[in-house]
């Protein structure tokens, strides 16, 4: 329909949706300079969303220390979107097959237990 969308920025606020001036400001002065169409645009909406991190930055997958049955699959951040496809065929080898992999060992969620 001719829609274009215009993204995005990160500010580390917890869990506050709220849209910052700053942030549009870079947005909309950016938008014109990498695609000068974009000058004489008008503006339709706005929206904030939440990307679930971890402390160390890392995504969070495989078994939840302590409990039976849970997987966890979570903290990918920004990168979600690319991880996606990745982590669901590790997730479902974890899972259906009982496959574990090399590259589960970085990610694994005891790595933020207490010695």
């Amino acid at each position: 329909d001719g829609t274009i969308v215009v993204g995005a920025t990160a500010e580390r606020v917890g869990f506050d949706k709220s849209l910052t001036a700053s942030a549009m400001a870079w947005l909309l002065s950016t938008a014109p300079v990498l695609c000068p169409a974009l000058a004489d645009a008008s503006f339709d909406r706005a929206w904030a969303g939440l990307r679930p991190g971890s402390p160390d930055e890392l995504p969070i997958i495989g078994a939840a220390p302590g409990w039976d049955n849970v997987t966890l699959a979570t903290g990918h951040y920004r990168n979600g979107i690319m991880l996606a496809p990745i982590t669901a065929q590790l997730v479902a080898n974890l899972i259906f097959r009982g496959q574990g992999s090399p590259l589960l060992e970085h990610v694994r969620p005891e790595r933020f237990q207490s010695a």
